[in-house]
């Protein structure tokens, strides 16, 4: 249920791998078993037995053949093909499932011309819960709830209750498609592409780490693999806050002085983003215009294993962080919801908060099973000065520099 569909070499041999293991440790029964109750089949719904509560609301052993058929039609395409979203699609795709069953003879002609022609009622939202686009937000929030109760949170009836805001939710998608839009226009259509471009957005309350929102994909049907959790890419420039961070702690201010100009160094030469050098440049106008010369002298200045393990303190792992000078650039690598959490440092003050994502779990009769701490475990980083100083910086960024359009 993990594999991404990128269509690689090194997949397929890992679905191979996972088959043959899966095949050898669990009977076929099981094997189905775990499937019917795992699979995403849209609106927040994993396995049958919560699709059925989703879309009929009523168990599974009360539905008739024509909703189990209309179930069974949904892990194809669940976020765009359920019946909430598509009735036609979905109704078309129960057909085919009738009309199979009925060619492999397990119904009569009249059980199927039966289910074909009843009219369904769909529940709406049934569940209580939001229908906006947060297929990564729920299949996160399933792998949590599995991971703290084991089969039991498909077998218990719980509820899972997530810090995600429905409004920041549905703008967080909308941003993702308009950016993912725009790329298309300027590098033409998805068609004329090796890879489908991908996108992710997490938001998260700096004071407590909780998730707002959180896309972690161009789309969920395409891909099931979170790039805001799970994607390990280059931070690039919006890693040069962390260097001038550690930089303020060894004796520089926003009015220091940086050459901006080539390294005295045949083996490299890194230039601008504009192929031009400014010379002397303070370091708030380094920041604010993402000048990489300066970057790149402050992090030798400093010393770049200061730098690693100043950066581990937000949380940055330090084995992804080269022990080399186009560290000052970003080449590290780490996730956006990692990356987002080290910024919430200098949003609160200095201090380090984990990012979480389900608010509360309950069983079926309303009792609290699990809770997030109201005091979350916090962790000063850097002194309140610095965080203050950092925020001007970062300010400038937005004001004057390259934040502005």
């Amino acid at each position: 249920f993990y594999l991404s569909r990128e269509k690689t070499l090194a997949r397929k041999w890992y679905e191979v791998l996972l088959a043959w293991q899966i095949d050898r440790t669990l009977p076929k029964d099981r094997v189905l078993e775990l499937y019917m109750n795992q699979v995403y089949l849209g609106e927040h719904a994993y396995g049958f037995g919560s699709a059925a509560q989703t879309y009929f609301g009523k168990p599974l052993a009360s539905l008739s053949l024509a909703e189990t058929a209309m179930l069974a039609g949904l892990p194809k395409a669940p976020s765009t093909m359920n019946p909430q979203v598509n009735y036609p699609r979905a109704k078309r795709r129960q057909e085919y499932v009738l009309g199979r069953m009925l060619a492999l003879g397990m119904i009569t002609q009249d059980q199927y011309r039966e289910a074909r022609g009843a009219q369904l009622v769909v529940s709406r939202d049934a569940n209580g819960s939001f229908s906006g686009h947060a297929e990564y937000v729920a299949e996160l929030a399933r792998q949590l709830a599995f991971d703290r109760f084991g089969d039991e949170a498909y077998t218990r009836g719980i509820n899972v209750y997530t810090t995600v805001s429905s409004v920041r939710q549905t703008m967080a998608y909308d941003a993702v498609q308009a950016g993912l839009a725009s790329y298309g226009k300027r590098h033409g259509s998805a068609k004329a592409q090796v890879a489908l471009p991908q996108a992710a957005l997490v938001s998260l309350d700096a004071s407590t780490g909780a998730i707002e929102a959180m896309v972690g994909g161009a789309s969920f049907d395409t891909s099931r693999f979170n790039h805001a959790t799970q994607a390990q890419r280059q931070p690039g420039s919006t890693f040069k806050p962390f260097i001038y961070s550690a930089a303020l702690e060894r004796g520089i201010s926003p009015g220091t002085l940086i050459n901006d100009a080539p390294l005295d160094d045949p083996r490299w030469q890194p230039s601008n983003d504009d192929n031009r050098f400014v010379g002397p440049i303070t370091v708030r106008q380094a920041l604010a215009e993402s000048r990489n010369l300066p970057a790149i002298r402050t992090l030798r200045a400093i010393g770049i294993p200061y730098a690693i393990d100043f950066a581990g303190k937000f949380g940055f792992s330090t084995k992804r962080l080269p022990p080399y000078l186009p560290l000052a650039l970003g080449t590290g690598t780490t996730s956006p919801l990692r990356l987002a959490a080290a910024y919430g440092v200098f949003a609160n003050q200095g201090h380090r908060i984990e990012p979480y994502l389900i608010d509360k779990i309950t069983d079926g009769d309303g009792n609290v099973l699990f809770a997030a701490q109201n005091a979350a475990e916090v962790t000063r980083v850097i002194s309140e000065r610095n965080a203050f100083v950092m925020n001007s910086l970062l300010q400038s960024v937005v004001d004057e520099g390259t934040g502005t359009g």
